[in-house]
């Protein structure tokens, strides 16, 4: 009985279903942003940029955010009735209150505020605009008495008459393919510049009302209470269509496509072959446009905005069985069809041409609704086939012949080889023989979400993750090790290249091979939900199905980056159920639909347009159109607001954007702006670039600005401030020379007092008394005729004059020299006193006497008084002068030592003779040491010692002079 049931339903009841396709549309209301629900009418702007006139205000969208104007930014009125976008970006506005108005570069000019617009005062609502070649507007209202002309300079000129006759019928208006525009005024057609009117031609029957005549570029509509005509500006082609019942308004959309809007949805025609297309049946339609992607839009009353998702995706709709939907619950490919199984064990053969799905066959296991849904499909090597289902296992032939079936409850199947399947089910995973038709093992006894079998090993996925199971059923919990497998497995498929790609239930898709993750794609990088649903592997692509829509990881790019396909593209909805992917065309199971489209239509017309929609520093709006934008430096929180529109996208862009001068590295971002806090002084320049979400990248936009520089960072502060520097270091520097100067004048002083010392000591040396006397010795050997004493005498004097004169200009002489000073003047002194005293010069034998220097004349003096005040006065002419040199350390050591009458004695007898001249060698020589002192390290030291005999008495004088060794 149950075979007979099967085999009738699949000959007679199903073919006879009446199948659907249905357009998915994007819908916006006041939820999404819109000003109002009720939305009068629409314009594209040259940027791209979708406006919408409703009851509430004006709204600009991008796809992606609603910008809203009102009375508080300038509008007139906040009942929008009319938009117009011309060549120049202004946006002209025509609000329920008698004026008109646009939007321009940020800016709402009104009436009040911009003297062209205060010059039109209409007398009524505006009715149409348009734009001839050359830039000019022109605009009518509903007093179907004047004409608004505003030339491309902005002058204004209001046109009250054509020809003598004052306007006063119903008036339409359009530019026409001359350059000029086109004004039909009831039935006569004119051509108008700035300056006349010219007739066209007469047309027959009018409209009855202002709204129900429509004249565009080359197009012209008139109406009887009945019909429409349409015919063309400059042919005599037409056609009369019956008028609707229920008509709103014209609009002509593009070139030759007419959009009748109604109160029961818009009717496009194309009036090149009027070929008529229906959308939104029972919705009030407003307006229709097409945006630079291809993409229709429609407002409505008291609805909203609605968007045709796509026209290349086509959803086909499965009829209720027993008031229950049909959803595609798997898609596989049999013979040369895609055959979609559904939730009550329906089967539909697909059938694809001129990229249009259709159902070319339909076949059915059950008799109601209440039974199993279809899960998946095998072709046995035989030719039969197997049906997995939530309920049971069918086998049938090639041509649908029912051969038998088994009652269990199944999750997933996969071949082992030709004679083996294993199955999931809700208890276990099982070994079943197709062709013996029954249980052969159970290799795993708890419940199996998906299987999967390769190389004797088991993939089994289950609701707490993925588990690998031998053939001895021994087995591995994968999730011990990778969080991803903790998660329930909804399916397993294998790549053309052995890797393993398993949908988790919550941690999206990961690509397993060589006992490692090698790609794991999540809600975080790319996919509309972690909650996958089904897989199919394609050569170069990964789909993946979620509950939030359709994913296609691309294989062949770098970081397999994930495109979306959701509502918003034309799924009939966002939960997948199946997909299969043959070639290009992409069939896709959802709970309300199968849907079908080709991707590289899908892609090809996608644009993506970027626009920098403000600026602002520190919260004030800068005009983005400002050239050399230079930033205020205490104003230097910068934020730039931007967006990427292709409205095919649904809002899904990413940007990357850089800002040289801060950073040359390229950064990404989702969102639409970019905020600096505190940028430093400098020149900038910030690139960005939009990427939609089928890769289509958008030109560069460049935006160079500046930000002020504080005054210490200013040329001229720093050229001041350069000079401020110099001079200071001039100023420095002349007080250093000055110093310096000083400095060696004072060293030029103290040499002089050294020279003048040093000339002092010389002449304190050669005393009067001293060169009297050897004046004496010289005249008593003249007289006793002494030739021979008196020649060496003088011969001695003048030698030691010479050296005295010769030594004064010196600031160092040679110890050897020194010596030889010192004998000379002993020899002659010795002479002068009649040999009262010897002297004996003693140098230590270490000591080259030519090889050291030490400043002249220092010795002199203590030597002088050895003689003069010390051996002198002995009676017994066995006076002895001692000169010793020998070094210590650092110092050449002089001692001079007599051993005359000493210190004490010399005083006395000094003091009894007034006449003598009293010596300052000494005192002179002290200061002169003193001098040198200051100006050397080393010291020169000298001490004077009294000697005495064992009884106390004075036995000579001993001095010491340390001279710092330099070497000559």
């Amino acid at each position: 009985m149950r075979a007979f049931i099967f085999t009738i339903l699949c000959c007679f009841a199903l073919p006879f279903i009446i199948f659907s396709q249905e357009l998915s549309y994007t819908h916006y209301d006041v939820k999404d942003g819109l000003a109002g629900s009720t939305v009068y009418c629409m314009a594209l702007d040259k940027e791209g940029f979708l406006w919408l006139g409703t009851e509430n205000g004006v709204s600009r969208f991008d796809g992606t955010h609603f910008k809203n104007f009102t009375t508080r930014d300038g509008l007139p009125d906040n009942e929008i009735l009319e938009l117009f976008a011309d060549s120049k970006g202004r946006v002209w506005m025509a609000p329920f209150r008698n004026e008109v108005c646009f939007y321009q570069d940020g800016v709402l000019h009104n009436q009040q505020n911009d003297s062209m617009l205060a010059r039109t005062n209409p007398l009524a609502n505006i009715n149409h605009f348009a734009e001839d070649s050359k830039g000019n507007i022109l605009f009518d209202d509903y007093s179907r008495s004047r004409l608004y002309y505003i030339s491309n300079t902005g002058n204004v000129k209001i046109a009250n008459k054509i020809g003598e006759d004052s306007i006063k019928k119903e008036v339409s208006i359009a530019a026409n393919s001359n350059g000029n525009f086109s004004v039909l005024e009831n039935n006569n057609l004119f051509a108008f510049d700035s300056k006349s009117f010219t007739p066209v031609r007469e047309v027959s029957f009018a409209g009855i009302y202002n709204r129900h005549i429509f004249l565009a570029k080359n197009l012209l509509i008139t109406r009887d209470n009945k019909n429409m005509r349409i015919s063309g500006l400059n042919s005599q082609r037409e056609k009369l269509i019956a008028f609707p019942t229920d008509f709103l308004k014209f609009i002509n959309i593009k070139d030759s496509l007419l959009a009748i809007c109604k109160h029961s949805g818009v009717d496009i025609l194309n009036v090149s072959n009027f070929s008529q297309t229906s959308f939104l049946a029972g919705i009030p339609v407003t307006g229709c446009i097409i945006d630079q992607e291809g993409s229709l839009w429609f407002s409505t009353l008291g609805q909203g905005l609605y968007r045709l998702n796509s026209i290349e995706l086509k959803n086909i709709l499965f009829p209720r069985v027993d008031h229950v939907r049909q959803t595609a619950s798997c898609l596989f490919k049999d013979n040369n069809y895609i055959v979609a199984g559904t939730n009550v064990g329906s089967l539909y053969e697909l059938t694809t041409a001129q990229n249009k799905v259709s159902v070319a066959r339909t076949r059915s296991f059950y008799n109601s609704a209440t039974n199993a849904e279809i899960l998946d499909f095998l072709k046995l090597p035989d030719g039969n086939h197997i049906y997995l289902t939530t309920a049971e296992i069918i086998k049938t032939t090639n041509d649908f012949n029912f051969i038998t079936m088994k009652s269990i409850s199944n999750k997933s199947v996969c071949n082992i080889n030709d004679s083996e399947l294993i199955i999931g089910t809700s208890y276990n995973a099982i070994l079943f023989d197709p062709f013996q038709f029954k249980i052969k093992d159970t290799i795993w006894n708890r419940r199996a979400t998906s299987v999967f079998y390769r190389n004797d090993t088991f993939f089994i996925g289950s609701l707490d993750g993925f588990y690998l199971v031998k053939r001895d059923k021994s087995f591995q919990y994968m999730g011990q090790h990778i969080p991803a497998f903790r998660n329930r497995i909804a399916t397993i498929k294998e790549g053309i290249d052995g890797t393993l790609w398993i949908a988790t239930y919550g941690d999206g898709i990961v690509a397993y091979k060589n006992n490692k993750i090698i790609i794991h794609k999540t809600a975080e990088n790319g996919l509309t939900s972690n909650i996958c649903r089904t897989v199919f592997v394609d050569s170069n692509a990964v789909w993946v199905g979620t509950d939030k829509g359709l994913n296609k990881i691309d294989l062949t790019k770098k970081d397999y980056p994930v495109l979306q396909f959701t509502t918003s593209d034309g799924l009939y909805s966002n939960k997948i159920n199946a997909v299969y992917a043959l070639n290009s065309n992409i069939y896709v199971g959802t709970s309300d639909a199968v849907s079908f489209f080709n991707e590289e239509q899908m892609s090809s017309n996608s644009r993506c347009d970027l626009r920098i929609t403000g600026i602002r520093s520190a919260g004030t709006n800068i005009s983005i159109n400002a050239r050399n934008l230079l930033i205020p430096h205490q104003k230097n929180n910068i934020q730039i607001d931007f967006v990427g529109i292709s409205y095919r996208s649904g809002g899904s862009i990413k940007y990357q954007y850089r800002l040289t001068g801060l950073s040359d590295l390229w950064q990404s971002t989702e969102e639409t702006f970019i905020n600096y806090p505190a940028l430093p002084s400098g020149d900038y320049q910030f690139e960005i670039q939009a990427i939609n979400k089928f890769g289509v990248k958008s030109n560069i936009i460049s935006v160079p600005f500046s930000v002020q520089k504080l005054i210490w960072e200013e040329t001229w502060f720093k050229l001041l401030l350069s000079a401020v520097v110099a001079a200071i270091v001039w100023l420095l520097l002349t007080l250093r020379v000055r110093f310096i100067r000083k400095q060696e004048s004072e060293k030029q002083k103290v040499t002089k007092k050294i020279t003048e010392l040093e000339q002092l000591a010389l002449k304190a040396q050669m005393n009067p008394h001293f060169i009297f006397n050897s004046l004496n010795s010289i005249q008593q050997y003249v007289i006793e005729k002494d030739i021979a004493g008196a020649n060496k005498f003088i011969s001695g004097f003048s030698r030691l004059m010479r050296q005295t004169m010769f030594f004064s200009t010196k600031h160092h002489i040679s110890m050897n020299d020194e010596l030889n000073y010192l004998t000379t003047y002993l020899e002659l002194e010795k002479d002068r006193l009649e040999n009262a005293f010897t002297y004996k010069v003693e140098v230590d034998a270490t000591i080259q006497p030519q090889d050291y220097l030490i400043p002249p004349m220092i010795l002199q003096p203590y030597v002088e008084n050895s003689v003069r005040h010390g051996v002198r006065y002995r009676k017994d002419n066995k006076g002895v002068i001692l000169i010793e040199v020998k070094k210590e350390e650092e110092y050449l050591v002089f001692i001079i030592e007599d051993n005359g009458i000493g210190r004490k004695r010399s005083q006395q007898l000094k003091g009894n003779t007034s006449i003598e001249y009293q010596s300052r060698g000494m005192s002179l020589t002290e200061d002169r040491v003193n001098i040198l002192n200051e100006k050397n390290v080393h010291k020169i030291k000298i001490a004077v010692e009294d000697l005495e005999d064992a009884t106390g008495n004075s036995s000579g004088t001993r001095v010491t002079v340390k001279f710092p060794s330099i070497e000559n």
